[in-house]
C-alpha cells in the first residue's frame, strides 16, 4: 500500500508532466494566438517541482543534511565569497550559488528552491528544443519519474547533468563555443562532468558515420566501458591520485566498504550493462 508521502510525490509528478504535455502540444500546434498559454504551462512545469523541493523538510535528502546545510552555515558566518570558497569542500559553482542566495534571502528553503529551479529550467529547455512532441514529453516523463526525487539529494550532480544535457543541443547545432561554456559551467558544480566528454565523442562519431558504422563503434565503446566499470576503483584511483583530474576528496568513495562489497559492484555493473544493452537495442 502506498504511503501518503508516496502519493504526494506521484501527484506532483503527474501534475508536472500534465502541464508540460499541454505546453508541448500547444507549441507544436498551428495556433499562434495561444503562445501566452505555453508560457503559463511551462512556468508551472518548472515551478511546481521547484516549490516542492524548496519547501521540503531538511531531513529529506542525505546531501541536504550534509553539504547543503554545511555550506549554508558557512555562507551565513563569513563576510566574503572568498572565505566561503576557502572553507567549503564543494565546487566553486555550488558554494557560490549557496552564498549569494543565502545572503540575499537568508533562508535555506529558498536555496533549495533555486537549486531545483535551475535544474528544471535546463531540463525543460532541453525538452522544448526536441524535434517532436513525443520526444519532448518523454524527456520530462523520464526526469520526473526517475530523477526528480534524487535531485533533492544529489543536488550538485543534478545541476551539472541538467546543464550538460542542454549542452548537447548546442553540440548538435554546431555551437561549440556555447557547448564549451556550458561544459565549464557544469564542471563548476560537479567535477565528474569530465565523464560527459564521452557523450560528446559519441555525438561527434554519430555525425561522421552512417547508422551501421556508428552502431558497431558504439558497441565497442560499451564493451570498453563495461571493462572500466568492472575495474572502477582502479580507474578512479588513477583519475584521482595519478593524473589528478578528480579532486582528492573522491578517495572517500573508493575507500568505502560498500564500494568494494559484492552488492556494490553488482549494482554498479548490472545497472551499466542494462543501460548499455537498452541503448544498443533501441539506438
Amino acid at each position: 500500500m502506498l504511503r501518503r508521502d508516496d502519493m504526494f510525490y506521484i501527484i506532483i509528478v503527474l501534475l508536472t508532466t500534465f502541464f508540460f504535455y499541454l505546453a508541448i502540444n500547444l507549441k507544436f500546434s498551428v495556433n499562434e494566438n495561444k503562445k501566452y498559454l505555453i508560457v503559463v504551462f511551462v512556468a508551472l512545469t518548472v515551478l511546481i517541482p521547484s516549490i516542492v523541493a524548496g519547501g521540503r523538510d531538511l531531513s529529506i535528502g542525505t546531501d541536504t543534511r550534509g553539504y547543503l546545510l554545511a555550506d549554508y552555515n558557512i555562507s551565513n558566518n563569513v563576510s566574503s565569497i572568498k572565505d566561503a570558497i576557502d572553507l567549503s569542500n564543494e565546487e566553486l559553482g555550488f558554494i557560490s550559488l549557496v552564498y549569494f542566495v543565502s545572503h540575499i534571502f537568508e533562508n535555506i528553503h529558498v536555496v533549495m528552491f533555486v537549486i531545483e529551479f535551475i535544474i528544471m529550467c535546463f531540463v525543460v529547455k532541453y525538452a522544448l528544443s526536441a524535434d517532436n512532441k513525443d520526444e519532448a514529453h518523454t524527456i520530462i516523463l523520464f526526469y520526473m519519474f526517475l530523477c526528480f526525487a534524487n535531485s533533492m539529494c544529489i543536488m550538485r550532480q543534478h545541476i551539472s547533468l541538467a546543464i550538460l544535457l542542454f549542452s548537447t543541443r548546442m553540440f548538435e547545432n554546431k555551437k561549440y563555443l556555447h557547448c564549451g561554456l556550458l561544459f565549464i559551467l557544469a564542471y563548476l558544480f560537479h567535477s565528474s562532468a569530465v565523464c560527459f566528454l564521452l557523450i560528446y565523442l559519441l555525438l561527434f562519431i554519430s555525425e561522421k558515420n552512417s547508422f551501421s558504422v556508428m552502431k558497431r563503434k558504439y558497441f565497442i565503446i560499451c564493451i570498453v566501458l563495461s571493462l572500466v566499470i568492472l575495474n572502477l576503483s582502479f580507474f578512479l584511483d588513477i583519475l584521482i591520485n595519478v593524473i589528478h583530474i578528480l579532486p582528492s576528496r573522491y578517495n572517500l568513495y573508493i575507500s568505502s566498504s560498500w564500494f568494494y562489497s559484492s552488492s556494490g559492484n553488482s549494482i554498479i555493473t548490472l545497472r551499466f550493462i542494462l543501460n548499455a544493452l537498452f541503448i544498443i537495442i533501441f539506438w
